[in-house]
């Protein structure tokens, strides 16, 4: 440290300066800073308001469109069996069978009554659809009765125009 009168170099703890004798002032002494400690982190806690306002969902199987695409379906092949039962008859010469048989004809009406069976089931699993999932399968079972019905209607109307015709 340096005398603050002559500048002269003062050795340290002395209380005058030698060469001038003016009293040292006490050294300054820097403030010393308290060390910085981080507060360890701690993540806020999800508040309850937050996660009750959104509902959850939960992903129920759809059985409502399940069966309506199965009696759909049920009803498609019953509907199909139903031509194809008399075409085989007739291939095997047989065409006393086919016109002494009903069975087509049986088959063909469970077909038609399979249909509206699977419609509304169809129908009530597309309105379940939003909480139980499974929509394009609900949306296939409300169009294959469609399909079905119209099969068996032309099924039918060319029955009808051959029993007119006496073949």
């Amino acid at each position: 440290m340096y005398c603050q009168s002559c500048g002269s170099l003062i050795p340290d703890g002395a209380s005058y300066c030698a060469d001038c004798g003016a009293a040292v002032a006490s050294p300054v002494t820097e403030p010393v800073q308290p060390a910085y400690q981080q507060q360890p982190y701690q993540q806020p806690a999800v508040q309850a308001s937050v996660a009750s306002d959104t509902p959850a969902i939960k992903k129920r199987t759809n059985i409502a469109a399940i069966i309506g695409v199965l009696f759909s379906i049920l009803s498609i092949i019953l509907c199909a069996v139903s031509v194809a039962l008399p075409m085989r008859l007739m291939g095997a010469g047989a065409p006393d069978a086919v016109a002494d048989s009903t069975i087509w004809q049986i088959l063909l009406y469970i077909s038609l009554g399979c249909c509206p069976v699977g419609f509304v089931c169809s129908i009530v699993g597309l309105v379940k659809a939003k909480t139980h999932g499974l929509k394009p399968m609900a949306i296939v079972g409300i169009a294959l009765p469609f399909l079905c019905a119209m099969l068996s209607a032309v099924i039918l109307l060319l029955n009808a125009l051959a029993d007119a015709m006496g073949y």
